[in-house]
């Protein structure tokens, strides 16, 4: 038998937590009020290797997932666009000779 139970936000410390308890042999999944549910289709492979590392861990293989697409989702923003870099380099402040560009061989090729 398996409970869905909700808890008020301020007790739950980021959208990964999902409390997993056991008692009397019966199991109650607590979840917070703002995670969406979804379904994903996953490669044999994928899933096969989930379940082996939720039991690895002892975490439900729900648990896993969640922490993986957080994991893969921080990768992916450390990475900058190409606008990201450009508006970047718009800030730099660098200085550069009056006539640099009139001079602009001499000053690359010593010309």
């Amino acid at each position: 038998m398996m409970y869905l139970l909700t808890i008020p936000h301020e007790f739950m410390h980021s959208w990964l937590d999902t409390l997993v308890y056991s008692l009397q042999a019966q199991q109650y999944m607590v979840y917070s009020s703002h995670m969406v549910r979804t379904q994903v289709y996953l490669p044999k492979e994928v899933y096969q290797h989930i379940n082996l590392v939720a039991q690895k861990e002892q975490k439900p293989a729900a648990q896993v997932i969640r922490e993986l697409l957080y994991d893969g989702l921080v990768r992916r923003q450390k990475t900058m666009t190409i606008g990201q870099a450009l508006q970047q380099l718009t800030q730099v402040k660098a200085q550069a000779p009056e006539d640099l560009s009139t001079n602009i061989d001499a000053y690359l090729y010593g010309v």
